[in-house]
């Protein structure tokens, strides 16, 4: 008879994933500025939760019906996130699946990233920009406007093919904390 080694000791993972999957407020409007969006009141967005898409398509044939939304234009969403939940001595990132076609980040209204690209997914670190005290708004701009000249998606692939690009948060999203070491 021969006696089995011990197991080995698996180490906790040192990061923390928190999904973001409610708790989201959305608005498609082409024409809000930041400063629209900052001070709109609830009752000007809807309720979402992630993934989500302003497109409705999934018509497969040659002629579209009413009832299908391929929508181009900007798109936002609004979540609020508990400082005083979060570790400080965490550096706390935020992670995106996807979002089509264009993405603007920012926190607290300070702008902390950009991304461009529809299918990869990015990540965006806030800890400078987290109150630790309390709530902290987050705002995400998705574009998925039409990539002609002088447009914010003219130089994003793909630029043309026999596929839609979703508007919207299409993916799923989480925030990730991590030692500062990450």
């Amino acid at each position: 008879m021969s006696a089995s080694a011990p197991a080995p000791a698996v180490a906790p993972s040192p990061r923390l994933t928190s999904e973001l999957t409610t708790g989201w407020e959305f608005r498609f409007d082409d024409e809000w500025s930041l400063e629209q969006v900052q001070e709109a009141p609830p009752d000007e967005w809807t309720e979402v939760a992630l993934p989500h898409s302003w497109n409705r398509l999934g018509e497969y044939r040659v002629g579209r019906t009413e009832a299908t939304d391929n929508g181009q234009g900007k798109g936002w969403y609004r979540r609020t996130i508990d400082g005083g939940l979060l570790d400080p001595q965490l550096r706390h990132w935020i992670e995106f699946d996807a979002v089509g076609n264009v993405a603007d980040v920012w926190l607290n209204g300070e702008h902390v990233g950009w991304h461009a690209g529809a299918f990869t997914r990015f990540r965006i670190d806030l800890t400078d920009s987290l109150d630790f005290r309390g709530d902290n708004v987050l705002l995400v701009r998705a574009d998925n406007s039409d990539p002609q000249p002088g447009s914010t998606t003219q130089h994003v692939i793909p630029l043309l093919g026999d596929f839609f690009i979703h508007g919207g948060i299409y993916r799923p999203a989480r925030l990730l904390s991590v030692p500062p070491s990450h």
